[in-house]
């Protein structure tokens, strides 16, 4: 399946110029599910993906025993410990993909080995603009 895709994502970088869309793949799962998976199937397909030229950026995160949400109100800061929402799922780790449009990130997103036992949430990014026009640089 991963050499296949490496075809594909191959010839697709040839025409990497003419995509200018990002996406961010944020990849939900149970931890204990995700957890179990190992990394080299994960790694393998972030190689091909950046190989392709079509990855920007990715990374696992740790447990959600180690998140804090912070939230400012009214001048107050106020942290807790872990999520705010109550979920089984939890946010896993995400991708920055490059894609031509919604029908390619979903392409990509579902090949994403945790997609098999989580899943992929697809957002496009949007720019940041301010309001003279002027765009943010990276």
């Amino acid at each position: 399946m991963i050499e296949s895709e490496l075809r594909r994502l191959d010839v697709a970088a040839t025409h990497a110029e003419e995509w200018s869309l990002k996406f961010v793949c944020l990849v939900y799962g149970e931890e204990k599910h995700v957890g179990a998976m190992t990394d080299d199937e994960c790694m393998a397909y972030d190689q091909a993906l950046r190989n392709a030229g079509r990855c920007l950026a990715s990374e696992a995160l740790q447990p959600v025993r180690t998140a804090k949400t912070v939230r400012v109100r009214q001048g107050r800061v106020s942290v807790i410990d872990g999520p705010f929402t109550e979920t089984k799922e939890c946010l896993a780790g995400f991708y920055l993909i490059d894609a031509k449009d919604i029908d390619e990130a979903i392409q990509i997103a579902s090949e994403i080995p945790p997609a098999h036992v989580g899943s992929i949430e697809i957002r496009p990014i949007r720019e940041l603009t301010s309001t003279t026009g002027e765009r943010r640089q990276l």
